[in-house]
Order: C-alpha cells, then structure tokens, then sequence
C-alpha cells in the first residue's frame, strides 16, 4: 500500500488529509487508482509530488516515497 498526502479540497472531499491505495508503477496508475477509490477527485486538478517534486504521470513510484496530491493553492 502507498500513503497518499491530500491537501486542501481535496484534504476535504476525502475527510481525511491522508489515504492509502493499492502500490502502483506510475503517478498515471496512481491518478487511476485514487480517482476509482474517490470518484469525486475527478471533478478537482491536481498536481502529484513524489518526494517533494511535482512530477508527470509516466514517473516511476519505487521503493518508499512521499506522495502529495497537490490541488491548485491561492493566496499571497
């Protein structure tokens, strides 16, 4: 299992500002995996970061790392 960190909206549709879903390859497979396990994350556009970098969806997820889902932020 992975643990993903969510934030903001998405911290909110969730409930939780964490969640665990099925280890994947790819950040595209983790897109997939998270958006079938919370359908509603489909609706928010989100950037993913793996071990603190923002990454596109063909990045490989090895080993352990950390997982952010990273919703559009505002402020000054």
């Amino acid at each position: 299992m992975l643990t993903v960190m969510l934030f903001a909206q998405l911290a909110e549709i969730h409930g939780e500002p964490m969640m665990s879903v099925p280890r994947v390859e790819t950040v595209k497979q983790l897109r997939q995996s998270v958006q079938s396990l919370q359908p509603a994350f489909g609706l928010v556009d989100f950037a993913v970061a793996v071990n603190r970098v923002i990454v596109g969806p063909e990045h490989i997820i090895e080993g352990e790392c950390e997982i952010a889902l990273l919703p559009p932020f505002s402020g000054g």
